[in-house]
C-alpha cells in the first residue's frame, strides 16, 4: 500500500496581485500548493511518537506561501469618511492591478495610524507590489500593525522569522507570532505551527500539538492540513486510528483539488477502505490526480480498469470531465 505524505508548503514567493487571492469566502488549495512534482515533502514514514531525535535540524530556508490575505471588513466608525473613501479606493485600485495606486492610498492613512492600511503597506514592501520590495520597511510597518493586534501583520511578521526574509531566521519568534495569529483565527498560521511542532522548529517534536494545530487549520479550510489529518487518522498517529475519518478529510483535500488527496481517496474507494467500495469514483479521483502529475495514479487507474466494465469506465470518464468543468 501506498502511504500518503505529510504536506508542506511551497518553496516560491506569492506572485504579484497575490493579497487579493485568499478572501475567507474563496480559499481554495490550488491558490497555495504547486503540482506535486514541484511539492516538498516528509519521508513517507514518521517514526513514533515521542521518539528520541526523530527529526534532524534543518538550515533555514525561503518558503512562501501565496498569502493573499485582504479581509472585507468595514472600517472603524472613528476613522474619518476621508479615509474611509481612500482605504476603498485602495482596495479598488490593488485588485484591478494598480499597485502603485493602491500604495499611493494606503501610505497616508498608514502614517496617520490605520491599521489596516499600515499592514497592506508592509504586505506590499514585502512582496515589492507598487513599491520596491524592501524587508526593513515591511518589518516596520507589520510591526506597527502587528502591535496593535492586525492578525494577518501577525502571521506575516511571523512568515518573515520563519523564512528569515529581512531578519535572522528565528523559529522561536516565529512560533510565539504564529500562535498569537492562530488564536485569533488565522488557519494559516495554525497550519504553520502544525508544520514546525511536526518538524520539531523552535524544540523538539510535538506530534500531538501538531494533530492539535492541523484540526484547527483542516477546520478552518487549509487543504494542506486537511490532507494532514487523513494522514493521521489513516495511520493512528496520537492514538486514534479510523479510516473512515481519513476518508473524510482526504475527500475534503481532493474537492479543493489536492492531488496528494485525489489520490490517496481514489484508493480508499478502490479499496473500499472507510467507504463504500466504489470504482466509478476511484477511477475519477486517480484520474483527476493524475492529470496533476501524481505519481502512481495513472498505473493505479490502469489496473483498477481491468476490474470495470465499459461502461462504468465511461461514467467514470464522464464524471471527471463534470467535476473539472464545475472547479474552474
Amino acid at each position: 500500500m501506498i502511504r500518503s505524505p505529510i504536506v508542506k508548503t511551497p518553496a516560491q514567493m506569492p506572485a504579484p496581485g497575490g493579497l487579493d487571492h485568499l478572501l475567507p469566502s474563496e480559499y481554495s488549495l490550488a491558490k497555495v500548493l504547486p503540482p506535486p512534482k514541484a511539492t516538498a515533502t516528509l519521508a513517507a514514514a514518521l517514526p513514533p511518537i515521542g521518539a528520541p531525535g526523530a527529526m534532524r535540524s534543518r538550515k533555514c530556508r525561503v518558503f512562501a506561501v501565496v498569502l493573499a490575505v485582504l479581509c472585507l471588513l468595514s472600517i472603524s466608525r472613528v476613522v474619518p469618511p476621508e479615509c474611509r473613501a481612500n482605504i476603498t479606493d485602495g482596495l479598488k485600485a490593488y485588485r484591478r492591478g494598480d499597485y502603485g495606486g493602491a500604495f499611493r492610498k494606503f501610505a497616508p492613512l498608514a502614517e496617520r495610524g490605520n491599521v489596516k492600511a499600515q499592514y497592506y503597506i508592509g504586505y506590499m514592501y514585502l512582496n515589492g507590489e507598487g513599491i520596491r520590495a524592501d524587508y526593513n520597511k515591511a518589518f516596520k510597518w507589520l510591526s506597527k500593525a502587528a502591535a496593535k493586534g492586525n492578525s494577518k501583520a501577525l502571521f506575516h511578521l511571523g512568515f518573515m522569522y520563519y523564512t528569515g526574509l529581512g531578519v535572522p531566521c528565528d523559529y522561536t519568534e516565529a512560533a510565539r507570532l504564529f500562535s498569537s495569529a492562530a488564536e485569533r483565527g488565522e488557519a494559516i498560521a495554525q497550519f504553520l505551527l502544525g508544520q514546525m511542532y511536526y518538524e520539531g522548529k523552535g524544540g523538539p517534536p510535538d506530534y500531538a500539538e501538531a494533530v492539535a494545530y492541523f484540526r484547527k487549520a483542516a477546520q478552518g479550510g487549509i487543504a494542506a492540513a486537511q490532507h494532514n489529518l487523513g494522514v493521521i487518522y489513516e495511520r493512528g498517529w496520537g492514538g486514534e486510528q479510523s479510516a473512515g475519518e481519513a476518508a473524510k478529510w482526504f475527500r475534503k483535500a481532493a474537492e479543493k483539488g489536492l492531488a496528494e488527496s485525489q489520490f490517496r481517496i481514489g484508493l480508499m474507494y478502490a479499496e473500499g477502505s472507510g467507504v463504500d467500495r466504489n470504482y466509478v469514483l476511484a477511477y475519477m479521483w486517480l484520474s483527476l490526480a493524475a492529470e496533476q502529475g501524481e505519481e502512481n495514479a495513472i498505473a493505479s487507474r490502469d489496473l483498477l480498469t481491468g476490474k470495470m466494465a465499459a461502461e462504468e469506465v465511461l461514467h467514470a470518464q464522464e464524471l471527471t470531465i463534470e467535476w473539472k468543468r464545475s472547479h474552474n
